[in-house]
């Protein structure tokens, strides 16, 4: 009789935890006020000071930071601060957890600002060469410019409009923020035609206006509507003297930005930057970076978060790690947490504590095959609610497997094919000529061709003329050295010699 009691009280505190829930998601979410930043920290944030990037990221006291530029330092950013949350898919770091979901491909994640509900944020940085107002400073016509942004940044940013695309309808708050390495064409108008000396003619950059398009706002915008009073110049700054030294003759201009779209209230919006900047509030000297961030409060109503399971950055584990699975539910009865193999088999299975309606489940890998494993949050019929593909690796597994060894004309393209990639957004693939008798060493500027990852593990990805910087095309005979560098950065995690023959 005991024991049926006890089942009998578990039951009614399952159901009970049930009917909570139930009426809590029914419930519309309350408002709530955040504060949003975007920083392009340049080269990891260590060109000047790293102290300083910190500084300024505590001045500001954002909720929410997308970095650019990070260079594999967003967790030591995050963990300094004193952060929990860090994802380096997407270079986000928050003071809220971090969840990134099965649909989101690296392109965006979602931030839960209290539990169960959540904001979607991206963070983009698009290609900076060729740059579009340097060939306006240099008188090339418009359409000349137009062809260029077309070309090299509207295909970058058109996967990520597609992804959040569903997001404000479904209620949630989206930012899309970061280094767009383009102005905008609400600043570049007839009435602000020669404000700057580059600035030559009215012209709709084809990036800003596809966002807008796309129903974002421009927070910052929003707060300063008048871009001749409130130009909002974000790049560059006059910081103290590193190899990249900018002149009067780079043209300066607002490239970072911070877009909001569903339901969010902008309630200000300012620059981070050296003190005495115009529209620069918060200061710090000296400066770390090449770009002034961006900083806006606003209000937004966050949506109730899916069912969802997640890996968040482990998209890519190795079989000596444990793997964390989290998920987030709406009902607590009878759903497991399983994990699958390619060919569909259970090769792991966790039944989920009722009352639980978010937390963690870890799955250790040790014995698991090397290859294409899938999470799955499943019902008590076994009816799959969510699931994320995730890869396992031997340990040491280089994410090159192969380039083209010998190209017979110049004008042939490049197939890499890869495995075991850690699946970071911002990871890229760099062409660098090999010296004769020596060596090629990743550096800053000597990078004939170049392309991102775009968050996969694993694949072909091919190099040619479209991609950056594409004039360097067709690729003369010679030796090569392609390399596979992480975080936006100049760490290699592989690389393979290669030669084009005349």
């Amino acid at each position: 009789m005991r024991r049926l009691r006890i089942l009998f009280l578990r039951c009614f505190a399952a159901a009970g935890a049930w009917l909570l829930a139930s009426a809590a998601f029914a419930a519309s979410p309350e408002p709530v006020r955040l504060k949003v930043m975007t920083f392009n920290v340049e080269y990891g944030g260590t060109v000047v000071d790293f102290d300083r990037v910190l500084e300024a990221i505590r001045r500001a006291a954002p909720d929410i930071v997308g970095l650019e530029e990070p260079e594999g330092n967003t967790r030591e950013i995050a963990r300094r601060l004193g952060w929990q949350y860090a994802n380096l898919r997407t270079d986000v770091v928050s003071r809220f957890p971090i969840l990134d979901p099965p649909g989101g491909n690296g392109r965006f994640v979602y931030v839960e600002v209290r539990p169960g509900e959540a904001v979607a944020v991206a963070n983009i940085h698009l290609p900076s060469d060729p740059y579009g107002p340097y060939l306006v400073r240099d008188d090339a016509p418009r359409q000349e410019v137009l062809a260029l942004e077309r070309a090299l940044r509207l295909p970058e940013i058109r996967p990520v409009l597609d992804a959040v695309a569903p997001l404000p309808k479904a209620g949630f708050p989206v930012f899309l923020m970061g280094d767009f390495n383009a102005p905008s064409h609400e600043d570049w108008t007839r009435e602000t035609v020669g404000l700057w000396p580059h600035l030559r003619y009215p012209l709709v950059w084809p990036v800003s206006r596809a966002v807008v398009d796309a129903g974002f706002r421009d927070t910052y915008r929003a707060a300063h509507p008048d871009p001749a009073e409130a130009p909002g110049l974000t790049w560059w700054v006059p910081r103290p003297s590193t190899e990249d030294v900018y002149t009067e003759a780079d043209p300066p201009d607002r490239i970072d930005f911070l877009y909001a779209a569903g339901p969010v209230r902008v309630l200000d919006s300012t620059l981070v930057g050296e003190p005495g900047a115009p529209g620069v509030t918060i200061g710090v000297t000296p400066w770390p970076s090449d770009h002034r961030a961006v900083l806006s409060t606003v209000e937004v109503t966050p949506a109730w978060l899916p069912d969802l399971v997640a890996v968040n950055d482990q998209r890519l584990v190795t079989t000596e790690e444990t793997l964390t699975v989290h998920f987030r539910r709406r009902m607590a009865a009878g759903q497991t947490i399983a994990v699958r193999n390619a060919k569909g088999t259970v090769v792991a299975r966790s039944t989920l504590p009722e009352a639980e309606l978010s937390g963690t489940v870890p799955v250790s890998l040790a014995g698991f095959e090397p290859g294409a494993y899938e999470a799955v949050l499943a019902d008590a019929g076994n009816r799959v609610l969510s699931r994320v593909p995730f890869h396992v690796k031997a340990p040491g597994t280089a994410p090159v497997r192969s380039v083209d060894k010998r190209l017979d004309r110049p004008g042939e393209r490049v197939t890499v094919r890869r495995a075991a990639g850690p699946g970071n957004r911002w990871d890229w693939l760099a062409l660098y000529e090999t010296p004769a008798g020596g060596r090629a060493v990743p550096s800053r500027n000597g990078q004939r061709l170049w392309r991102y990852t775009g968050a996969s593990v694993e694949g072909s990805l091919v190099i040619d003329r479209h991609v950056q910087d594409g004039t360097a095309w067709p690729l003369s005979p010679g030796r090569y050295t392609l390399f596979y560098l992480l975080h936006d950065g100049y760490e290699p995690a592989a690389e393979v010699t290669f030669e084009v023959r005349g």
